[in-house]
């Protein structure tokens, strides 16, 4: 299968782009970003660079050149990691807010939903949005923490389900709900922690959060909500069997 990431560079997509290279169901990895992503370092055993392309797209707004129409062709599956976080959404306008968060990865479904497949094509595209945990779509609910980011990302999540459903059966799309992703190079401070307890965030490690969609994407899609527990237990379920 053919695998693109998007939002190369980060965090998750990282983790997700060097378990895909080990995996013998996955026989390309296009690494969607705005800046070149370079190929991951520390791999595991049968890792396969060769399955790894980087491409880059300047500007997600517009409507895609017809090379990166080219190098996104033929794909099975998209996991989107792309989204302004939490932090720095007190400092990022709230119009750039959704359109990273929503209208980006809106487009990309719509760009892909329209695009040539090789093999089997009866089979829907794949599209597995991240968003949180705390994400509220009932847009008459405000949390009372970072209210107005949660109802962006909730909306978002909306978006995303309605417009797979608009494509006749192209895409399938499911939307994950990690909560704090921890692991290797990422500290959170005591104070984080405090906050994240006191609001009932749950947590997620990234090699966990990674293999569960990752499975998901090359699987099949489990279910269009997949909570934090959902993914911890497809991970885990996964590991058991090896």
């Amino acid at each position: 299968m053919k695998l693109i990431v998007a939002g190369s560079t980060g965090f998750v997509a990282t983790e997700v782009i060097r378990q895909a290279l080990a995996n013998p169901a996955v026989a390309s990895v296009v690494a969607l970003g705005r800046r070149k992503a370079p190929e991951p370092q520390r791999l595991d055993p049968g890792a396969d660079v060769s399955k790894f392309t980087s491409v880059v797209l300047e500007n997600f707004d517009n409507e895609y050149p017809e090379s990166v129409k080219g190098a996104l062709a033929g794909a099975d599956a998209c996991i989107w990691t792309i989204a302004v976080t939490p932090s720095k959404s007190k400092t990022v306008p709230r119009e750039q807010v959704i359109k990273v968060s929503r209208d980006y990865a809106v487009k990309c479904l719509e760009t892909l939903s329209r695009l040539p497949r090789e093999g089997d094509s009866k089979k829907p595209l794949r599209f597995i949005y991240i968003s949180g945990h705390k994400a509220e779509r009932d847009q008459s609910k405000k949390p009372l923490i970072i209210g107005d980011y949660l109802l962006i990302r909730g909306e978002a999540e909306t978006r995303i389900l309605e417009t797979a459903k608009q494509t006749g059966g192209a895409v399938q799309a499911a939307v994950a709900k990690p909560g704090l992703i921890s692991g290797p190079g990422k500290k959170t401070s005591w104070l984080q922690r405090t906050l994240l307890s006191l609001i009932g965030l749950p947590s997620i490690e990234v090699s966990e959060i990674a293999a569960a969609l990752l499975q998901q994407a090359v699987k099949g899609v489990e279910k269009e909500t997949l909570s934090n527990d959902d993914m911890i237990r497809i991970a885990r379920e996964m590991r058991a069997r090896q």
